[in-house]
């Protein structure tokens, strides 16, 4: 275990730059997936229309409240992914801050 001051900062910083890291990476994924969800619901919505169109036949309507359950959950899946990642943003600047601020030290 190192007691020299320089040591024992230099382990800390580097520590901090890998949580950092991995913030970021895991921000990136997120935000990958956001995306996805978002690509998904953009094509949902022209086979939502076609299946609308058919008629009145049960497995058409299975097909469409199927898909609008689908979308709902893909909205809410949005929504969760756009509020973690923004609650990462927040602390991928606060670790910067603490970085910057005890290189200072």
């Amino acid at each position: 275990m190192a007691t020299d001051p320089i040591d024992v900062k230099q382990k800390i910083i580097r520590t901090l730059r890998e949580e950092l890291l991995a913030d970021v990476t895991l921000t990136n994924n997120l935000l990958l997936e956001l995306n996805r969800y978002l690509d998904q619901l953009r094509n949902r919505d022209p086979k939502m229309l076609r299946l609308e169109v058919l008629g009145d036949h049960p497995l058409i309507k299975f097909g469409v409240n199927t898909m609008d359950k689908s979308t709902r959950a893909d909205m809410m899946n949005s929504q969760n992914l756009m509020s973690t990642r923004t609650d990462l943003m927040r602390t991928i600047a606060e670790k910067e801050e603490l970085l910057k601020n005890y290189k200072e030290v």
